[in-house]
């Protein structure tokens, strides 16, 4: 996930956005950096993990003393999880499926270009020590070692999928329920 960040970090800072990596209490960091920094607006992805919604509900609590607002978003899935496709807890993939096919159109759609970026005016984001924070990541989860099967950032998921899209991967992927395959 870090060398994920750090490619995020590099892409924005390309785009004239800068990047903070806060550490510490979510509830604390993040409502005093909006302050800092005169946001208008904290953007948080949803996520339902108990953690997850706690650390949303400390932000929020956080930031209504200051006059920031708060917006969630869905950035994981194609049909956003909670709303267009049901309103309701689905006992299945065979009610889920017909309901998110349907939401397809709406969603299934590029990604506009970014806009002209306004100079950032605020302050500067402190320089971040990419290789000190993951040498200290790795020795504290020593027993989960770094995934080395993927390249993290945008980037390589985009020369993941082309590869994966025009080569003999997308036929056998596309056969992979076929009990007659190999025949």
């Amino acid at each position: 996930m870090l060398r994920g960040l750090e490619a995020v970090a590099a892409d924005l800072a390309a785009a004239g956005i800068p990047f903070f990596l806060l550490r510490g209490d979510p509830g604390e960091t993040l409502p005093a950096l909006a302050a800092r920094t005169s946001a208008g607006l904290v953007v948080a992805d949803v996520s339902p993990l108990r953690l997850s919604r706690s650390w949303r509900a400390s932000v929020a609590a956080g930031l209504g003393a200051g006059g920031t607002g708060m917006a969630e978003v869905d950035a994981h899935n194609v049909v956003p999880l909670w709303g267009p496709a049901t309103e309701k807890r689905e006992i299945g993939a065979r009610t889920l499926r017909p309901r998110l096919h349907r939401c397809l159109p709406d969603f299934l759609t590029e990604f506009p270009a970014l806009p002209p970026v306004t100079p950032w005016a605020g302050p500067p984001p402190p320089p971040i020590d990419w290789a000190a924070i993951i040498t200290e990541a790795t020795a504290a989860g020593a027993a989960v070692p770094e995934v080395a099967w993927c390249v993290p950032g945008e980037a390589a998921a985009r020369a993941a999928l082309a590869a994966f899209a025009t080569r003999d991967r997308l036929k056998v992927y596309l056969k992979r329920n076929d009990p007659n395959v190999g025949e």
